[in-house]
């Protein structure tokens, strides 16, 4: 029979250890370790863990494997300082301080779009997380809006005592210029309430004066008057110096009105004295209510012009309902008599009215009613709340960086009826009485300072209730009996979904929900109401491990299933459970990773992906059940599995065990499977550690873990490198396996970019999982030391009914081609 010649130039269908060797397809192979074969026609060397951060910054790392890493990215530097000035992409891992001082999460960071080295920002200061407890932690993490959110695992499972915490920056002025709070901010995820009283007294007045100014840092006062009341029609002129005060035009209108100085809509005005030439200065004060031509006019702002002869008033119009009124040149300013009427035209029910409050964080979460306010107000009949004012106290709010404001709230007391919004106050904008109209004193920044580190807004009038209450704000009732996990609480699984956040398996006020998910308000990703939940499989002997998002798809992972629930309605009575698929759970929230192909996610079983038009499919079929078990313990069940997505090469990194050290296979223990999607392809690294790493971490130019051999943090991508290559093609029969060949050489056709790697070739005839080397060159060993691709002849010279190829280098190759010259004889196999 003549010599013929196969040609292996494609391996790109990857690693099929399910088939037998000689079944599988000629492209691909029964062993890819350390190689790219991506690229169809050629195999390149992977490249090796690389460390990205230096020993001198490494802290006294935690080394518990699978978890504790987290990458996000920061619009604010966490290195205190300013080493680096831009936004930064951070990483996040726990320092254990064993039972010294309680475990902090620290935090890295290099300039964002950066692929060089993590620096570590401070191993103390604000820019770190201390998670309250010595010893490990196993954190759970959510980052939205600028927040980091970090809960402990071991806090549910009883081994750890401690609520969330949540790390954020805060660039917040507060109060105008008086209190400007900036920096990084560890606090508890539930909005923080403080140690002394905010809401100090609620007092009546007929002035619109504060009798007195509160006494704790950020406390407030509140002022009001429940009988308001104007002259019936008896008026008198209002002068100054002597002269009557009268109205006038803009002094700075080039042509104003000749008959109207003050039209049907101005809410500024202006007024002189009759004289004309009278100083102006202190002539009104805030608050001050006058007439012109029976119209009731109150002041809300006030600039003398100079030289100081005509006031400039920004008004409320219409007051006590007398109506607006367009005013001609020269009215008179006229003021009250002491002879008053009742105002009737407030809409209050008549009744006593009592008072609470709750604090507000800058990402809008709100604590529950407080306590009740014990002075109460009485209402009559068209009656309503006048003379409303505010004094807050302001010094260093260091302890309370997050606090944004507070609403006071108002109900009829004895009734438990809801609370109605009566004030709400932002600390750095103003104080209104419903959310549709603008803060009053919004210009200001807050008020007008009465004294050093006091503030006042006064002379507010709520003529009717407001439409808002505690519970069309917040969407939750205000009877909940908590909207956090308490002191001692947290939960296994989290993720946001729908601009909420969603939290599962979770201790909450000390009782275990395992078969519960949790979920916030939209747009409060901190607020955790008790009736907010989903209870999903109850008492199914089974427990939530992991949350993932998918568009408006919630993913419920538990160990042995997974549930697919559909939250695309923007009310929860619209969602429904979408699918439920049994055992393709997993074991914690790191094995699971977004792809733009899915969600992807490993188990005891294999790899899964869920790409959302139809039911997961199984990544690792062509992978043997025993190969894929590798790394388990003889409880037969995997543990911390680390998984992760490389964006740039469009890869799935698969580690089954990150305990490397805890397996007694150490042959297998430390293997990577990486699966690559443009190609449906399996490939293998080795030794990723020979001690604990994390989990996986997703960023921009690769995946990154933390490897506690060296305390360093390391990434791993598909690009090429230098590592020693091993593939074992199939056993190949040469499309005839019922005569036998006579294979005489094999040519491969390699590059190793002149870094002097030698090449071996082996073979194994006939299904034999034994192999030999073939001789020459070399004893079947090549130096390839070229850049260029160079042919180098192994001799095997046997007779076979198949043959399986095994190639193995020292270091970097590239293989474009293996040529196998063979005969076929008129032999049958004996």
């Amino acid at each position: 029979m003549p010599r013929k010649s196969l040609q292996l130039n494609d391996f790109s269908g990857g690693l099929n250890t399910k088939s037998s060797p000689r079944d599988i397809a000629p492209n691909e192979l029964s062993k890819a370790e350390n190689v790219i074969i991506s690229n169809p026609g050629l195999v390149e060397s992977a490249s090796d863990s690389s460390a990205k951060l230096g020993t001198a910054n490494a802290p006294n790392a935690q080394t518990t494997a699978g978890y504790g890493a987290f990458i996000f990215n920061s619009q604010y530097n966490t290195d205190s300082s300013a080493t680096i000035t831009d936004s930064v992409q951070v990483f996040a891992y726990p320092e254990d301080n064993a039972s010294t001082t309680t475990t902090k999460i620290l935090t890295y960071a290099r300039a964002f779009g950066n692929s060089g080295n993590f620096t570590l920002t401070e191993e103390s200061g604000d820019a770190i997380v201390d998670m309250q407890v010595t010893g490990g932690v196993h954190p759970v993490y959510y980052y939205v809006d600028g927040s980091l959110y970090i809960s402990d695992v071991k806090v549910v499972d009883g081994t750890n005592d401690a609520e969330p915490r949540k790390l954020q920056y805060v660039d917040s002025t507060r109060l105008g210029s008086s209190t400007t709070v900036v920096g990084w901010y560890d606090t508890t995820v539930k909005v923080e309430v403080p140690g002394t009283s905010n809401f100090e007294s609620i007092d009546s007045t007929t002035t619109g004066n504060f009798s007195s100014n509160p006494s704790n840092v950020g406390g407030f006062d509140v002022i009001l008057n429940t009988d308001p009341s104007t002259v019936s029609t008896d008026f008198s002129n209002k002068q100054q110096d002597s002269s009557n005060i009268i109205t006038t035009t803009n002094p700075g209108e080039t042509a104003p009105s000749p008959n109207v100085d003050i039209g049907l809509t101005d809410k500024t005005i202006y007024l002189k004295t009759l004289a004309g030439n009278d100083d102006m200065t202190g002539a009104f004060s805030n608050g001050e209510e006058f007439f012109i031509n029976g119209e009731g006019f109150k002041v809300r702002g006030i600039n003398v012009l100079s030289p100081n002869t005509v006031v400039q008033l920004v008004v409320d119009r219409d007051v006590y309902g007398t109506g607006a009124l367009e005013h001609g040149g020269d009215s008179n300013v006229q003021t009250q008599s002491s002879s008053t009427t009742s105002v009737t035209g407030g809409g209050w029910e008549a009744g006593t009215y009592e008072f609470t409050h709750s604090i507000i964080d800058l990402q809008d979460n709100e604590t529950l009613p407080q306590a009740i306010q014990s002075n109460v107000f009485n209402i009559t009949t068209g009656s309503y709340f006048t003379r409303v004012g505010l004094s807050v106290k302001f010094e260093d709010w260091s302890s309370r960086k997050n606090e944004k404001g507070v609403r006071i709230y108002t109900r009829k007391k004895g009734g438990n009826g809801r609370w109605i919004l009566f004030l709400d106050v932002d600390w750095r904008r103003g104080v209104r009485s419903n959310l549709f109209e603008k803060y009053k004193d919004e210009t200001n920044g807050f008020g007008s300072a009465v004294s050093t580190n006091f503030k006042q807004v006064k002379n507010l009038d709520i003529v009717n209730p407001s439409l808002d209450t505690y519970e069309s704000i917040n969407g939750y009732s205000q009877d909940e009996e908590s909207i956090d996990f308490g002191t001692d609480g947290g939960y296994k699984a989290a993720t946001v979904c729908a601009r909420r956040a969603w939290v599962a398996n979770v201790r909450k006020n000390d009782i275990v929900y395992d078969d519960r998910i949790y979920y916030t308000p939209v747009n409060r990703f901190a607020t955790f109401p008790d009736s907010y939940y989903l209870d999903i499989g109850i008492s199914d002997g089974d427990a939530f491990t992991a949350l993932h998002s998918m568009g408006n798809r919630l993913l419920a992972f538990k160990q042995k299933k997974v549930y697919v629930i559909n939250i695309s309605s923007s009310s929860d009575a619209g969602w429904y459970l979408e699918a439920e698929y049994e055992g393709m759970g997993c074991i914690n929230q790191n094995s699971v990773s977004k792809t733009p192909f899915g969600v992807a996610w490993v188990n005891s079983h294999g790899v899964y992906l869920f790409d959302g038009q139809s039911m997961p499919k199984e990544l690792t079929l062509k992978l043997d059940d025993n190969l894929w078990n590798l790394g388990q313990e003889a409880s037969n069940v995997l543990y911390n599995p680390s998984i992760g997505y490389d964006n740039k090469y469009k890869q799935l990194f698969v580690l089954q065990d990150s305990a490397i050290t805890s397996n007694s296979n150490v042959d297998t223990e430390d293997r990577v499977f990486v699966f690559d999607f443009s190609t449906k392809s399996w490939s293998t690294r080795d030794s990723i550690g020979t001690a604990d790493v994390s989990n996986f971490v997703d960023s921009y130019d690769g995946i990154y873990f933390f490897k506690h051999s060296d305390d360093k943090i390391h990434k791993v991508n598909g690009d090429t490198g230098t590592k020693a290559i091993e593939i074992i093609t199939k056993d190949i029969d040469f499309g005839n396996p019922g005569l036998v060949k006579k294979v005489k050489k094999v040519y491969v056709t390699s590059r190793d970019a002149a870094a002097g790697s030698t090449l071996t070739l082996s073979y194994a005839l006939d299904g034999s999982t034994s192999f030999t080397a073939a001789s020459d060159p070399g004893s079947g060993q090549a130096t390839i030391n070229n850049s260029q691709y160079e042919v180098n002849a192994y001799t095997i010279n046997q007779n076979c009914e198949s043959v399986a190829l095994k190639l193995v280098s020292s270091g970097k190759i590239d293989i474009n081609d293996i040529n196998i010259d063979f005969r076929v004889t008129n032999k049958r196999p004996s």
